[in-house]
C-alpha cells in the first residue's frame, strides 16, 4: 500500500524526494500503523525514492534508527547516492528480465515457425538453425550448426544426380553467404538446396546482411519449401496446354508446334505433314452407350495414336472427336502413307466396352461383329456405333469396309489420300 500515513516508505514513494521521520512513533506519516510499531523499538526513519531512468519510482531506500534524530547533511547525502545506485542496479535488472523475455519469444518463434531460419557469419558458417530448417534437410540442428553450410545443403557432391559439377558453386557466390561479404540482401531468390539423403528441394529464399556496430557480422536466412507451389504451377501450365481428358496437347500446344515446325521448314527446308481425323458415329456412342464410354472411347484412341509416333512426332486432341498429327522431318509422300495406314489399322482393331473387371478385357461372345465396323449382313458393309441388347459390346471407331474412307464422317466429300488402298 502506497501514501501518507501507512510509513516513511510509503510517503517517499507519494512525495519528493527525501522523508525524514524524527520520531516515527508520533509522526503523522506512521498513524496507520503505529500499533505495529509499538511492538519493536525504532524511534527514526530517513527514506528516499529510487527513480529509474524513466524517472518512474522502483521503490525506496530506508534507513532506521532506534533513537530520535535528524539526518545529517553528508548522512542526507549518502542517502540520495545509495537511493541512484539502488536505480541503476534496478534499471540493469529489469533491463536484464525484458531481455530475457525478448529473448523468449525470439526462440519460441524461430523453433514454432514453419520456415527455416539460418543464421551464418562471413565464413560462411552455421551459427544457428532452427528445427524447421534441419526438418526441411533431413539434419538436426547441433548437425548443421557450426559447419559450413554452403558445402552441406547449397553445392552438390561431385557425381551428384544434378549435372552441375561442385566447383561451379564457389562460397562467395553463394545466397546464403553472400550478404554478409557484400552486405547487400537478397530478396525472393528461387534456389535448391540438397538434403542429407541427396535430393533436392526447391526454395524460396532470403538473405540479409546483420551488422554489429556497423560492421558486417554475418547473415540471417529464411527459406521455405516450394515444391508443392511448383507441382502446383506445373499441373496450372500443363492444364493450359494438354487435354484433360486424353493428356494429348490440346490447341494452343499444336499451333507452337506448327509454328516451330513452319520455322524450320522456312530456315532448313526441312518439310513435315499435318494429319487431321476424326471418328465415325462417335455421337452414338454417347447415345447409346453413355458419356463414360464416350470417354474411355477417346483416351484409347488417344492411346493408339500415340504408339503409332516417333519421339519427334506429336498428336493433339483438337476438341470432341477430332485429332491432329504432326510428322516432323517427314521422309516423303511414301513415308506419310504409310504412318496414314499405321494410323487407320490402330484405330479399326475393336475397343472392348465394358470392361470385365475380373480379366480386364471384353466379354464379348463369339461371333460378334464390333459396331461400325465392316458387317457381312450390314448395308454396305457398315453399322452405326451402338450398343446392342444388354451383352458388352466393342466399339470400333473406324470404318474397315467399303464405303466412306477410313477416319471420314459420313457424308464427308473429301477424297482420300493420295494412293491409299482400301481395304
Amino acid at each position: 500500500m502506497i501514501g501518507p500515513g501507512l510509513g516513511a516508505c510509503a510517503s517517499a514513494i507519494d512525495q519528493d524526494p527525501l522523508v525524514v521521520c524524527e520520531d516515527i512513533r508520533s509522526h503523522p506519516d506512521w498513524a496507520g500503523v503505529r500499533e505495529i510499531l509499538l511492538t519493536t523499538d525504532l524511534r527514526a526513519c530517513w527514506s528516499h525514492p529510487i527513480r529509474g531512468r524513466s524517472g518512474r519510482v522502483l521503490g525506496t531506500f530506508a534507513i532506521y534508527h532506534r533513537e530520535s534524530r535528524q539526518p545529517a547533511p553528508r548522512e542526507r547525502e549518502i542517502i540520495a547516492s545509495a537511493a541512484d545506485l539502488a536505480a541503476v542496479v534496478l534499471d540493469y535488472f529489469q533491463a536484464q528480465v525484458a531481455l530475457g523475455h525478448a529473448e523468449e519469444r525470439e526462440r519460441l518463434l524461430l523453433v514454432s515457425t514453419t520456415e527455416g531460419v539460418l543464421g551464418v557469419d562471413h565464413l560462411g558458417v552455421a551459427t544457428f538453425v532452427n528445427p524447421a530448417a534441419a526438418r526441411m534437410l533431413g539434419y538436426l540442428p547441433e548437425e548443421l550448426t557450426g559447419t559450413v553450410i554452403h558445402d552441406r545443403i547449397h553445392r552438390p557432391t561431385v557425381g551428384h544426380v544434378d549435372s552441375r559439377a561442385a566447383e561451379n558453386h564457389p562460397l562467395a557466390h553463394c545466397p546464403l553467404v553472400a550478404p554478409a561479404l557484400d552486405g547487400r540482401a537478397r530478396h525472393g531468390l528461387r534456389e535448391t538446396l540438397y538434403r542429407r539423403d541427396g535430393s533436392a528441394v526447391p526454395v524460396e529464399l532470403w538473405s540479409n546482411p546483420v551488422l554489429i556496430d556497423g560492421q558486417l557480422a554475418g547473415a540471417a536466412v529464411t527459406f521455405r519449401d516450394i515444391s508443392e507451389r511448383l507441382e502446383q504451377e506445373q499441373r496450372i501450365h500443363f492444364l493450359a496446354f494438354h487435354d484433360a481428358l486424353t493428356g494429348l496437347p490440346n490447341r494452343n500446344l499444336l499451333r507452337e508446334s506448327l509454328d516451330r515446325e513452319l520455322a524450320r521448314l522456312r530456315r532448313h527446308d526441312t518439310p513435315f505433314a499435318l494429319y487431321l481425323l476424326d471418328l465415325d458415329h462417335f455421337k452414338d456412342v454417347n447415345d447409346s452407350l453413355g458419356h463414360p464410354a464416350g470417354d474411355e472411347l477417346l483416351q484409347v484412341v488417344a492411346e493408339r495414336l500415340r504408339a503409332q509416333l516417333r519421339a519427334e512426332d506429336s498428336v493433339a486432341r483438337m476438341g470432341g472427336d477430332e485429332f491432329a498429327i504432326i510428322q516432323s522431318y517427314s521422309a516423303g509422300a511414301d513415308a506419310v502413307e504409310r504412318l496414314a495406314g499405321r494410323l487407320v489399322d490402330a484405330l479399326a482393331r475393336p475397343i472392348p466396352w465394358p470392361r470385365d473387371p475380373d480379366r480386364g478385357q471384353s466379354g464379348r461372345r463369339h461371333g460378334e461383329h464390333p459396331p461400325g465396323c465392316r458387317h457381312p449382313d450390314g448395308p454396305g458393309g457398315r453399322r452405326p456405333l451402338r450398343g446392342q441388347g444388354s451383352g458388352t459390346q466393342p466399339l470400333c471407331p473406324v470404318s474397315t469396309g467399303h464405303g466412306p474412307r477410313p477416319g471420314a464422317r459420313t457424308g464427308d466429300r473429301r477424297q482420300p489420300l493420295p494412293g491409299h488402298r482400301q481395304r
